[in-house]
């Protein structure tokens, strides 16, 4: 039988992030300083419901898309967190004073921007009106979705509908997690693949790289204590794509060529690292998820990894408090989902 999980993947699978010096798996050499605004994008979008199942729009005041309607949304500006920027979003577009408290959704779009989409409840303010209008927005309203209005872009759909089902559902079975702020100078994900056999997918295994005591100088993560850490893949800044990076891991850990047999599912999002520490060059971004790898006409287990890399069976642990939260993680249900939009704003 396998030790306990022990080390940095305890702190992956409780949600908690920790500094990054470098990744496992890089492609190419041409990497930038991160900075927002200049050479990356994020953006924020909040999801906010009133006790009517009526949901806070905004009316748009440029000129490419004016009067038509959309999310209280925007980019991140630098220096500020997650958070911050959804909460100023809300403000300026909507006059009310907006309190996150869950990532609802993040989003990767064609390599060129990454979107945090958060739910929440007003804590106070005044609903915009058309004697207030500004260069951020026209006006604000409820919207009971059944008003026909002009909807500056479908995207925010599946949005809304992910928003009024969690409004919908007890609270108690929602997803929490806001993201970590941990001060982060890359672009990158922590991707803990999983690989179920096909005459039973209750025998899972898990990549995990091995550390220990003898060689935390060689480990690429700060905080390695133990035996076992995620493995990372940095994201390039001109093609922010986090199925390309998963497939970087399979390329280069798993020696799996993109076009073989093989196709990743990502369940979804255990964490977020940001601290929009622009001054001091952190505007990186750490993005932790799980990942389903299928190979077809497999019927020989995961396939080889590379030394210091290993497949662990989770019924091969023992039973404890991080084995017991992995597998309840392993179900997409107790994940943030993480969506691929080919459209652009």
């Amino acid at each position: 039988m396998e030790r306990s999980l022990s080390g940095s993947i305890c702190s992956f699978v409780k949600g908690n992030g920790s500094i990054l010096q470098e990744c496992d798996v890089e492609e190419g050499d041409e990497y930038e300083a991160i900075k927002v605004k200049q050479n990356v994008c994020y953006i924020v979008a909040a999801i906010v419901i009133d006790d009517n199942g009526r949901v806070l729009m905004v009316q748009e005041a440029k000129v490419s898309c004016y009067k038509k309607w959309y999310l209280p949304a925007g980019r991140m500006e630098p220096n500020e967190t997650i958070v911050e920027a959804v909460k100023r979003e809300v403000l300026e577009e909507a006059g009310l004073e907006f309190e996150p408290t869950s990532l609802l959704c993040v989003e990767e779009c064609g390599g060129r921007w990454v979107r945090f989409a958060l739910v929440g409840k007003v804590t106070g303010g005044k609903l915009k009106t058309t004697e207030e209008a500004d260069e951020e927005s026209l006006q604000a309203m409820w919207w009971d979705r059944e008003e026909k209005i002009q909807i500056r872009c479908k995207d925010v759909l599946p949005l809304i509908e992910l928003g009024v089902k969690r409004h919908e559902t007890d609270p108690s079975k929602s997803v929490v997690l806001l993201p970590s702020l941990e001060p982060q100078k890359q672009l990158f994900i922590r991707a803990l693949l999983i690989y179920k056999q096909p005459a039973n997918d209750q025998d899972i295994s898990i990549l995990l790289k091995q550390t220990s005591f003898e060689n935390r100088e060689e480990s690429s993560n700060v905080d390695d204590k133990g035996k076992y850490c995620v493995p990372t893949s940095r994201i390039h800044q001109d093609d922010i794509s986090f199925h390309r990076a998963v497939h970087a891991i399979c390329k280069d850990l798993l020696q799996l060529n993109q076009h073989s047999d093989y196709s990743i599912t990502i369940l979804g999002v255990m964490n977020i690292e940001h601290t929009g520490a622009s001054s001091s060059g952190h505007d990186g971004l750490g993005v932790s998820i799980i990942v389903e790898l299928k190979i077809d006409n497999s019927c020989n287990g995961p396939p080889i990894c590379k030394p210091n890399y290993k497949w662990v069976k989770l019924s091969e642990l023992p039973v404890d408090e991080n084995v017991t939260l992995l597998k309840k993680k392993l179900n997409p249900s107790n994940l943030i989902p993480l969506r691929s939009l080919k459209a652009k704003l």
